[in-house]
């Protein structure tokens, strides 16, 4: 008997070293399942915290129930969700350090084994193992599965799946959502219901950076558990070094001082500075305005310490200028504009420092010869002489439109 438990407890040995050995050959987490299926027969499932399946081993892809297939990945049923919550077996599994075994009343022909996964004590997710109604695990099996879990996390950690640091349910799940990665809006509002949160309709993506990079997990989960109080209805995660604000609410999102004045005295408190996209209305886009709140910090001069938040709609120029190659831009800007510069150096006039003032006015001509410190005649003999040279009227607001562009333009490649 001693020494079927002594080979027992080394084969338990050799197995769970096997399965730290497999984190060097990069297989990922489809990989570990399937390891853990062949050393106990039994399927294999692991899940996240926002009921998204990691990975399923081999036999466990075939199963009949309890597997939502979608495009952009497979989910855990709806169905699944509300039975182990009922039946409280979630809660079991978020309590428990260890593996246990339970017989589901839903599912009375099956056992299940269940493990939490946790990264820095945080629940992020937990493995599962379906038995038939008489299939039971031994304690060294018991053991393996949960050092597996201990397995998941590190593999989780290494490959940044998930790439979350505050354990919040949704985290996950929305990542996936900034990502593209669901793209039915029914199915998105099932999912964050059953995760907790209604979507009310109308929505604007923030993205906050450090101006001292950080990777801090205490510090993202106060930020963000600070970010809950002021937006109680929204939802927040930390992704690739950014702290992601989704505003949800009721009514269209006005982007005045009384909604942003919490977000900008937080950025102020915690030296952080926030891009805001555009206020939109269908979730689908998500992923679309996540990446202009991005591009809204990468493209704006963030160098004045005292802003602090920066909106889409400034840096909207510079988003569709990055988007252009240099020739198609240069070809961009209007003939009229190269026609003046040539004139300037030729007869040593200033009509092209002219025009661009007076445009930079908003078509003040008072103030467009203030700023000159010319007199308003020699202001307006000025224009004379371009409408003459260019042959157009400077009433013509489709033309002053086409040279702000392409005074933008010039500006954008001189950089």
């Amino acid at each position: 008997m001693n020494h079927e438990n002594t080979h027992e407890n080394i084969t338990l040995l050799k197995q769970i070293n096997a399965l730290y050995q497999s984190l060097s050959e990069n297989g990922g987490m489809q990989q570990l399942a399937q390891i853990l299926e062949d050393y106990i027969q039994y399927p294999v499932s692991i899940c996240d915290i926002s009921y998204q399946i990691i990975a399923v081993s081999g036999t466990m892809n075939h199963m009949p129930f309890g597997i939502q297939r979608t495009p952009g990945g497979l989910l855990l049923d709806s169905s699944e969700i509300e039975s182990l919550r009922r039946l409280q077996i979630e809660k079991k599994i978020y309590e428990n350090r260890q593996t246990f075994l339970v017989n589901p009343a839903d599912h009375p022909d099956t056992n299940w084994a269940f493990c939490a996964i946790r990264i820095h004590q945080v629940p992020m997710g937990y493995v599962a193992v379906c038995l038939p109604q008489k299939g039971r695990l031994s304690e060294e099996q018991l053991e393996l599965v949960t050092a597996f879990s201990d397995v998941c996390a590190l593999e989780m950690q290494r490959s940044g799946l998930p790439d979350n640091r505050t354990g919040l349910p949704y985290e996950s799940f929305l990542i996936d959502l900034f990502e593209g990665r669901f793209t039915e809006s029914e199915m998105i509002t099932e999912r964050l219901s059953i995760l907790g949160h209604k979507l009310a309709g109308y929505y604007c993506v923030i993205a906050l950076e450090s101006a001292t990079p950080l990777d801090n997990h205490l510090f993202h989960r106060r930020q963000v558990m600070a970010l809950r109080e002021h937006y109680p209805e929204s939802l927040v995660v930390v992704y690739k070094d950014h702290i992601l604000l989704l505003i949800n609410q009721a009514q269209p999102v006005l982007l005045t001082g009384t909604l942003l004045a919490p977000l900008e005295t937080f950025c102020a408190r915690n030296d952080m500075i926030a891009g805001i996209s555009q206020p939109f209305a269908d979730i689908i886009k998500i992923s679309a305005y996540y990446h202009q709140a991005l591009r809204t910090l990468e493209l704006s001069d963030t160098s004045n310490p005292s802003v602090r938040l920066y909106h889409s709609t400034d840096a909207l120029l510079p988003y569709l200028l990055s988007n252009c190659d240099y020739s198609g831009l240069q070809i961009g800007i209007h003939h009229h504009i190269y026609q003046l510069i040539e004139h300037d150096r030729q007869h040593n006039t200033d009509f092209i420092q002219t025009l661009r003032t007076y445009l930079e006015c908003d078509r003040n001509a008072a103030l467009a010869a203030t700023t000159l410190h010319i007199h308003r005649s020699t202001f307006f003999y000025r224009i004379k002489k371009i409408e003459e040279l260019l042959d157009i009227s400077i009433t013509d607001s489709h033309l002053l439109f086409l040279y702000e562009l392409s005074f933008y333009i010039l500006d954008y490649l001189s950089r």
